[in-house]
């Protein structure tokens, strides 16, 4: 009778020693599939911060970009500006020299006939 009470013991046994055997195996696993997910998840937090990193490090460059484009549009008006006064002051100061040389004229062609006048009055006088 002993026999037949062992049988069962041992297959109780055995049974239990694959459930236990399944259990550590599906453990295992499970280990290993929440490891796996954990790299996996700390990774992506990695990527994640560099991404903002190098996000906040472009704002950072960008945020002085529309103050350049500003003060680049401001050039380029205060030069354009520039060049329209320097073309106004060199059309006056061509419309300028023109009058002195009309001027250098008429004082030369005045002083001809001033002299002319002079000569004439010295002959009259003369006379």
């Amino acid at each position: 009778m002993s026999a037949l009470l062992s049988a069962p013991v041992v297959r109780r046994a055995q049974e239990h020693i694959d459930l236990e055997r399944k259990s550590r195996i599906k453990k295992v696993l499970a280990d290993n599939v929440a490891h796996e997910e954990i790299r996996r998840l700390q990774n992506q937090n990695a990527f994640l911060v560099r991404l903002l990193q190098n996000e906040k490090a472009k704002s950072e460059l960008a945020k002085d970009e529309p103050s350049k484009r500003i003060f680049r549009s401001l050039g380029e008006f205060v030069n354009e500006r520039d060049q329209a006064c320097v073309r106004r002051v060199s059309h006056a100061t061509e419309s300028n020299d023109q009058g002195d040389e009309a001027m250098a004229r008429f004082q030369e062609e005045h002083v001809h006939y001033v002299e002319g006048v002079v000569t004439r009055g010295q002959g009259v006088v003369h006379q």
